[in-house]
């Protein structure tokens, strides 16, 4: 546990070259997070966030999953379009 508390406090991210989309979760219930967690700074393309219903965990849950998949479709739908 102690060496994963090392690397992690000496861990400096590279950037990536790709593009990236980020589901960021709308919780209801508390006020939203900012929306730029730093990610951008690290991806070299192009840089999209989205929100989604649910919390950090639920999103990845029914019924909430099925937003992420909706507007997951809808980004590919549009990076197809970009390459035609």
């Amino acid at each position: 546990m102690i060496a994963q508390l090392e690397a992690y406090n000496h861990y400096i991210p590279e950037p990536f070259e790709c593009d990236a989309v980020n589901f960021i979760a709308n919780n209801r219930y508390r006020p939203p997070l900012e929306k730029n967690i730093g990610l951008k700074a690290y991806i070299k393309g192009a840089y999209k966030e989205v929100l989604v219903e649910g919390d950090h965990v639920s999103i990845l849950r029914e019924p909430f999953i099925f937003d992420i998949i909706d507007k997951f479709k809808i980004y590919l739908q549009d990076i197809q379009k970009n390459k035609e």
